[in-house]
Formats: C-alpha cells, sequence, structure tokens
C-alpha cells in the first residue's frame, strides 16, 4: 500500500493525466489458458473477450468474475462488437470442411449479450473476414479477404460489398474498421513487407479511398480526434513504429519505436496517455504527451498481450496468450488536497460515439487551490438547442468524474453535452444511432 500510495503521489504532483509505471497493470483470475485475442467493453463494468478454441468470456462486474460463454464453435474467434449490453457480433474463420461447413467466415450474432449466440457463414466459400464493427443494430461492416470490406443493412443477414477507389488493392487484408461518425470511418490492413494501407470512407461506408502509408501491414488503428489519427505497425526487421495524421488522414508520418517487432494494438486512456502492444514481444509502449514520445515498459509477469481497451479514463483492459487478462486502474481514494492534478479543466469525448442506448462521458476538475470545490454543471442539449436533460449540478472536488448518459427515450440524431464550471465552459457532440 505505501509502495501504492508513492507511484501515486507522484502521479498528481507532475501535473500529467498517466500514470507510468507498468505496476498499474494488475492480472486478474482468468478462467480459461486459452490465447485471448480481443476484448470489448461498452461501459466500466460490462465487457467480451474472445480468442481460441471458440472461447467467449464476459464480466458484468469490471472483471472482478469472468464467466464463459458458448459460442457453439470451436474454431478461433478473432472479433466482437457490441452495440449495447445485449446487441453484439463476433467472427471466425473455419478452414476444414465437414458435412456442414465450407471453408470460410462464421458470424455470429447475440441478442441477450451472450447469453445465446446464433452462427451464419458468409455465402462464399473461402472469404476469411476478421474484424467486425456496427453504427447500429442494421448498418455494420466486416473487414478481410477478398473483399476487404462488406457491409449489411439488415443487422447481417446479408452482406454487400464496399466499393474501393483503388481495386489493385481490394484483396489485400483488412485488420480494423471504426468510425467517427455516422458519415466518416477509418480503416487499415495489408500485408507484411508488402504494402500498408489505411482506407477512409465519407459517405457511411459505401465508397472507400486508400492511402499507401509503407511497406508493413497496418495492424491497429486509433481515431484520436477528427484531425489526428495514430496507425500502428511494424515487423521483425525493421522494428516495431507506428505513423500518424493531423489532417484527418491526408498526410502521414512514420516513427519507429527502436524496438524488434510489430505493434499489434493501440489505445488512449486519456487524451495525454496511450498504450501500444506488442504481442508475443512482452511489453507495452506508453506515451504521456498525446503520442510524440513513448517508453517502453514490461507487462506483469512479461505477459504476451494482443489487445488493449479502455471504456473510459478510469478503466483498462489487455489480453493476451495463455489466458492472460490484466486490469489497469486508478486508485481515487488518496487525499490530493494539497497537491496538483492539472491546470484546467478538461471536457472529454464521449466513448462510443455513435452510441445506442448508453454512452459514457468523462471530465477532469482541476486542482490548484487547497480545498477548492467547483459548481459544475454537465447538460445535454438536441440539436434546436433545447436543453433536454442534466447529468450533473452540484459543487463537485478536482478529481476526474465520468457520467453515462441514457439514450433509451431519445430519437437518433445529433446531440450536445456542454460542460459548465465557474468561467470554464465546453461543448461537444454526440450521435445517437438507433
Amino acid at each position: 500500500m505505501l509502495k501504492l500510495f508513492f507511484q501515486v503521489a507522484i502521479f498528481f504532483i507532475s501535473n500529467s493525466y498517466s500514470f507510468s509505471n507498468s505496476g498499474n497493470w494488475i492480472i486478474q483470475q482468468s478462467p480459461t489458458a486459452k490465447n485471448l485475442k480481443e476484448c470489448f467493453f461498452i461501459n466500466s463494468a460490462t465487457g467480451w473477450i474472445v480468442g481460441d478454441s471458440g472461447i467467449i468470456l464476459k464480466t458484468t462486474n469490471s472483471g472482478s468474475n469472468w464467466f464463459i460463454q458458448q459460442s457453439g464453435i470451436f474454431s478461433d474467434i478473432g472479433s466482437v462488437f457490441f452495440i449495447n449490453d445485449n446487441s453484439g457480433w463476433a467472427t471466425s474463420w473455419i478452414f476444414k470442411t465437414d458435412s456442414v461447413n465450407y471453408p470460410g467466415t462464421v458470424i455470429l450474432k447475440t441478442t441477450n449479450g451472450g447469453d445465446n449466440w446464433n452462427r451464419s457463414m458468409l455465402p462464399d466459400t473461402n472469404n476469411f473476414y476478421s474484424n467486425i464493427y456496427f453504427l447500429d443494430p442494421q448498418k455494420g461492416f466486416i473487414g478481410g479477404v477478398p473483399d476487404f470490406i462488406k457491409y449489411t443493412t439488415n443487422g447481417g443477414a446479408s452482406w454487400i460489398n464496399a466499393i474501393s477507389d483503388s481495386v489493385l488493392v481490394n484483396n489485400l487484408p483488412m485488420e480494423n474498421i471504426s468510425f467517427l461518425n455516422a458519415q466518416t470511418g477509418y480503416a487499415c490492413g495489408g500485408t507484411q513487407d508488402f504494402l500498408g494501407i489505411v482506407w477512409k470512407t465519407t459517405n457511411e461506408g459505401l465508397n472507400w479511398k486508400p492511402s499507401f502509408l509503407g511497406v508493413d501491414a497496418i495492424n491497429d488503428m486509433y481515431l484520436f480526434s477528427e484531425d489526428t489519427l495514430f496507425a500502428a505497425a511494424g515487423d521483425f526487421k525493421f522494428g516495431a513504429s507506428y505513423f500518424k495524421s493531423e489532417n484527418s488522414g491526408s498526410n502521414w508520418t512514420n516513427h519507429n519505436l527502436g524496438y524488434v517487432g510489430k505493434v499489434t494494438s493501440i489505445a488512449f486512456r486519456t487524451k495525454y496517455e496511450g498504450w501500444m502492444t506488442i504481442g508475443y514481444q512482452q511489453k507495452f509502449f506508453l506515451t504521456t504527451d498525446r503520442g510524440n514520445n513513448w517508453s517502453i515498459l514490461d507487462p506483469p509477469n512479461n505477459s504476451s498481450i494482443f489487445d488493449i481497451c479502455f471504456p473510459d479514463s478510469l478503466h483498462g483492459w489487455a489480453v493476451g496468450a495463455d489466458g492472460r487478462i490484466l486490469t489497469y486502474s486508478i486508485a481515487v481514494n488518496v487525499n490530493a488536497s494539497e497537491i496538483t492534478l492539472n491546470k484546467s479543466f478538461e471536457l472529454n469525448q464521449n466513448y462510443p460515439n455513435p452510441f445506442n442506448p448508453s454512452t459514457t462521458i468523462n471530465y477532469i476538475i482541476p486542482t490548484t487551490i487547497k480545498g477548492q470545490t467547483a459548481n459544475v454543471r454537465l447538460l445535454v442539449y438536441n440539436n434546436l438547442g433545447k436543453e433536454i436533460v442534466t447529468l450533473v449540478d452540484e459543487k463537485q472536488n478536482p478529481g476526474n468524474y465520468t457520467v453515462h448518459f441514457d439514450g433509451t427515450n431519445f430519437p437518433s440524431g445529433i446531440y450536445f453535452y456542454k460542460l459548465l464550471a465557474g468561467d470554464f465552459s465546453e461543448t461537444k457532440k454526440m450521435i445517437v444511432l438507433k
């Protein structure tokens, strides 16, 4: 406890929003020894992990307990995505044929949080799609080979090929899909030692324009803001690397991390603190300055980590080989009334966005004077500027706050949330998609 207290104290005094010590990653008890490939959380409490041999894990209490869901398949699951507590999808591949199945992609779907999973196969043989993303219960995307991206408008009952501006790269593998809003999305992929690609759409995923970033496949992306994007890459000859764009993908700069291997996952906990994983090389990369500089750290027990995610700024998970599950959580019971956390208020972008039906909003109240409190209001407006919900209206102490907004009773559309505290005022946009 004393060691943890001093770590927390150093964190606050440094005026940083992040921990910079890998000891803050804690090993959670796992019900499996199978390799875990991807984690997905819809909020700080509820999440799923998928991996080898059809394994699906779920928690509803922030990882204090994980239980195995019955996927009904025995092939590896590569990707999982949920739009709310109930509706989710996952993808898997079948290589060995039997009397029922042919080589191709299995789509798993649940409407009750994974208590039951229904499976279907894409009708085309030898089509392999490993990542999945949904905007709403009907509109979704899968990426892979040979058609790079397919989309559905009926919840996955049927799939249509998206269109690329360059058909010459349509048959290269797709690794990740993510959207900023209903119109604008990005995808990444390529082939090692040949070509790395980032695709962009501005018309709801119907058409995609590729950008060629280098000779190594892009394994993951993080959409930091509308302007700033990160793309993770690397190989075992020239080392782990990432690309960064500060003009919405029009131009990219390449940065080598100085370590042999390839980055498998990238995610940011706050606007300042971000993490990258490097798989079997058993290393983390950490930035505390918005991705300008990265340091290398050891995961607990030298774990091999494949994926990492942060549903909000207070919680994080990382998963990897041999059933490894790590959690990253910030202690909030430290008396910090006499030390500095931050010099200004900060309102973060809600996550997920777009969302259905709920999302999380995080904001920071600074500490600059001993015992200071702030009169805080967090309001939600519709697209006509009418106030529809008051989420917070009270005095609050300095610290990092997370608020959940439930849009169940509101129609699809654009909404705005506004933080008011003293002279501080900031507004951000969020989208409800049903």
